[in-house]
Order: structure tokens, then sequence, then C-alpha cells
């Protein structure tokens, strides 16, 4: 059996009927789109548990821990690919389907978005897409719309680990065994907490 490969990431457009579309022509708001093709038929419910799992990730979920509306675990990781959970450390759940997934941090300006796709390529791949909206926080002295100063400064920052993300978890997706990021029937059990 022939070795999923990881192709290159690149950003661009989000694709026609991306949750994320709805952010992205925000006045004065950022967006991003990136995308990578796996050769791997690859369910959502996959890639968000190949996703929030990457080491980096975890990382970031225990720094999350420390704030009382960031807490969260593997299980929480589990529900919210099987759909079962709709929370993950400070995101929530605002839309969902087969294919995408548009988390919300709290009632803030920020946005994540998750989606898989046939890729236009070939039969056995698929297109894995993460993406980011920041809507305007403040106003200008012009009384146009602007981002919070603190995601201006850490932009560049932003848009690297955003990268890292997505391709990390394409890499764990492509190298790993299916039981590693699949969800089995055990996994979307409902269990008490």
């Amino acid at each position: 059996m022939r070795k999923p490969e990881v192709m290159s990431l690149a950003s661009g457009s989000e694709p026609e009927g991306a949750f994320i579309s709805q952010y992205s022509t925000t006045l004065g708001g950022y967006s991003d789109c990136y995308y990578i093709d796996i050769q791997k038929d690859v369910a959502l419910s996959d890639y968000i548990l190949a996703f929030f799992s990457t080491p980096i990730f975890r990382m970031e979920r225990l720094i999350l821990n420390l704030v009382p509306s960031g807490r969260s675990n593997e299980q929480c990781v589990l529900d919210l690919a099987a759909g079962t959970g709709d929370k993950i450390a400070g995101w929530k759940t605002e839309k969902r389907d087969d294919s995408q997934l548009l988390l919300a941090v709290g009632d803030g300006p920020i946005r994540t978005w998750l989606m898989v796709q046939g890729s236009p390529y070939s039969e056995t791949t698929t297109r894995l897409y993460f993406g980011s909206a920041v809507l305007p926080t403040g106003m200008t002295k012009e009384g146009h719309p602007k981002l919070a100063i603190v995601f201006r400064l850490f932009a560049g920052l932003h848009i690297f680990y955003s990268r890292l993300l997505l391709w990390w978890a394409a890499r764990d997706l492509g190298r790993k065994s299916r039981s590693r990021h699949s969800l089995t029937e055990e996994d979307t059990n409902v269990r008490p907490n």
C-alpha cells in the first residue's frame, strides 16, 4: 500500500459555500484561508481530531486551561470531532455541516474555520482548509472600522502559526495509522463527565 503524501500548503480564496465567507468581506476586518491537499480520503471528524490533537495545539490548550472559559481536554476534542460536543477551549461551534466547522471565540471577534473537500485534481485526494477571521473592534479617527491593536501587532505570528497548525494536522493525517486520527464507534458514544 502506498504511503499517503502531503503536498504543498497554499493560501487563497475560500471555496464557494464556505462558512467563513460571511466574514471575509467585513470592512476593516481580517480573514485568511490556507489549504493543503493530502492523498487520502479524510472526513471532517478525522480532520478536527487531527487538528486539535497536534502537539502545538495541545500546548495552546494547556495555556487556555488557565482561563476558566478556556478549559478543554482530550474528551472535548473527541466530542467536537464526533459532533456530540460544540466547545473546545475558548471556541464554541457557530455552524457545522458534514464538510465544515465554523467556531467563534466566545462573543468576541475571532472565528476559526475548518473544511474538507475533494480535491479538483484527484479523486483520491482531500483538500484540507483552515481559515480565520478577525472582526473589527474599534474605529479610526475617520470613523472606519479597525482591528484591535493586539491583532495588528501579532498578525505575522498568527499567519505563521496558522500555516504550522494546518501543515502539522495534514502531516499527522498522512503519516499516522487510521486509528490515531479516526473516530471509532467507542469515541462517538456519549460519556459521563
